[in-house]
C-alpha cells in the first residue's frame, strides 16, 4: 500500500503544478489543490516538505510549484531566522538528515510552539511571515505564456546575502550557475576580506566565471557557429593565461593561503579561532558565573527532590578548580587547601542550601510521581527573552 500512497501523492503534485501554470490543460472545473507533503532536490540532496499546502496558501500569490521551491530555499538558506521559521514551520526538512542536522528541527512545530520557542507575538511571528512573502514575490519565476517571447535573464544576486556583501553583480543563467557561483565566493571569503587581496580574489573569481561560461558555448560549435567557436578558443586561451597570473599573484599576496586549492594553513585560521571564541563568550549564558559553571549549570547542580535533597553542586570543589585555573601557568604550583578543608566547604554549603530552602518553604519534586509535582522548576535559561 505505501508504494501506490506515495505515487498518488506524486500524481497530486504534478497535476497542482500543471494548475499553477498552464490551467488551460486541465479539464474544465477540475481544481487540483497542493499535497501536503512533496519531495524535491536542492543541490542533489534530497529534500520533502510535510505541509507544502499550507505553505502555498501562506504565500499566496505567485502560487509556490514543487519545481520553484528550491529557488525560495536557496534564497532564504543565507538568513538564519526567516530559514528558521520556514522549515520549522512547514517541515521542511533533508530527507535523509545527517546526525549533525537538529533534532529540533525534526518534530513537528504549530505556530503556537514556535512562538514560544522565540519569544513572538502572535503578530511579530505573521510580520516575519510576510516578509517571506515579499521576498518570495520578488524572486519567484513569472509562468511562461506558449506565445511569449523567452524572459530575460535576471540578476539573482540581489537576494543572495555574501554576493551582495562582495557586490557580485552577476546577472545568471539558471539557479545552478549561481548555485556553483556562490561556492566558489565562499570558498575564497577570507581572501575577500583582506583589503590587500580583495581585488585580485574578485578579479581571479569572475575570470573564472567566464571560463566556465566559454567552456559551455565551446561544448556546443554546432550551435554558436564556426567563427564564434574559433573566436571563443581564443578568449578561452587568453582568460585562462590571465587567471594562472592571478591566482599566482594571489599566491604572493597571501602565503597562509593556498589559494589554488582555497586551503589555509595555521595562520589563515587564528583569525577565525579568535572571532569563534568573541562570539561565544558574547552569550551571557555562556558566561562562568562562579568562575567554573555558567547560570544554567549552577541551576541544574543546585536542584534537589525528594529522593536527592541535597543539591549535587560542590562549593570546595569550585574553590579548588578556581585555585587551579588561577596558578595554571606557575611551574611550581601547589595546592593551599587540604581535601579535609574542601570537604567542610561542601558539607557546609549543601547544609546551609538545604536549611535556605526549608525556611523558604520551597516543595521538593518527587520524581517518582506524575504530573507538575513530579517536575523540576523551569530553567531560567529556557524562558526565551522577549
Amino acid at each position: 500500500m505505501a508504494p501506490r500512497k506515495t505515487k498518488a501523492v506524486e500524481v497530486q503534485s504534478l497535476l497542482g503544478e500543471v494548475a499553477a501554470v498552464a490551467p488551460e490543460l486541465l479539464p474544465a472545473g477540475v481544481a487540483v489543490p497542493p499535497a501536503a507533503l512533496i519531495e524535491y532536490q536542492v543541490d542533489g540532496n534530497a529534500w520533502r516538505c510535510s505541509k507544502f499546502d499550507l505553505l502555498v496558501a501562506e504565500l499566496e500569490e505567485p502560487t509556490l510549484t514543487r519545481a520553484s521551491l528550491p529557488l525560495l530555499q536557496l534564497a532564504l538558506a543565507g538568513r538564519e531566522r526567516p530559514w528558521l521559521i520556514l522549515r520549522r514551520l512547514f517541515g521542511l526538512m533533508p530527507v535523509a538528515a545527517p546526525k549533525t542536522y537538529p533534532l529540533e528541527d525534526l518534530r513537528s512545530w504549530t505556530r503556537g510552539d514556535l512562538r514560544d520557542a522565540l519569544g513572538l507575538t502572535a503578530a511579530q511571528l505573521q510580520a516575519e511571515l510576510d516578509a517571506i512573502r515579499g521576498l518570495w514575490k520578488q524572486i519567484a519565476p513569472k509562468p511562461v505564456q506558449a506565445s511569449a517571447p523567452a524572459p530575460a535573464m535576471r540578476p539573482l544576486f540581489a537576494d543572495d546575502e555574501i554576493l551582495r556583501r562582495y557586490e557580485f553583480r552577476v546577472i545568471f543563467r539558471d539557479i545552478d550557475e549561481r548555485v556553483s557561483f556562490v561556492k566558489r565566493v565562499t570558498a575564497f571569503e577570507k581572501l575577500l576580506n583582506e583589503a590587500s587581496t580583495a581585488g585580485v580574489t574578485r578579479n581571479a573569481l569572475m575570470t573564472e566565471f567566464q571560463i566556465r561560461r566559454l567552456d559551455e558555448e565551446l561544448s556546443n560549435p554546432n550551435e554558436i557557429g564556426k567563427s564564434t567557436w574559433h573566436a571563443n578558443m581564443k578568449l578561452r586561451g587568453e582568460q585562462e593565461k590571465s587567471y594562472s597570473e592571478q591566482m599566482v599573484k594571489l599566491d604572493k599576496l597571501a602565503p597562509w593561503s593556498n589559494a589554488l586549492t582555497s586551503k589555509y594553513n595555521f595562520k589563515g585560521v587564528v583569525s577565525d579561532i579568535t572571532a569563534a571564541y568573541q562570539a561565544y563568550y558574547a552569550n551571557q549564558d555562556n558566561l562562568p558565573r562562579d568562575g567554573i559553571f555558567t547560570a544554567t549549570e549552577i541551576e541544574v547542580e543546585c536542584r534537589q527532590s525528594v529522593q536527592s535533597p541535597e543539591p549535587r553542586y560542590r562549593a570546595g570543589l569550585v574553590v579548588y578548580l578556581a585555585h587551579c585555573k588561577a596558578s595554571l601557568y606557575d611551574p611550581n604550583f601547589k595546592p593551599q587547601f587540604t581535601p579535609r578543608q574542601l570537604g567542610k566547604l561542601d558539607a557546609a554549603w549543601k547544609a546551609a542550601f538545604v536549611a535556605a530552602g526549608a525556611d523558604a518553604g520551597e516543595p521538593l519534586p518527587d520524581l517518582e510521581k506524575e504530573g507538575p509535582e513530579a517536575e523540576y522548576p523551569t530553567l531560567h535559561a529556557a524562558i526565551p527573552t522577549p
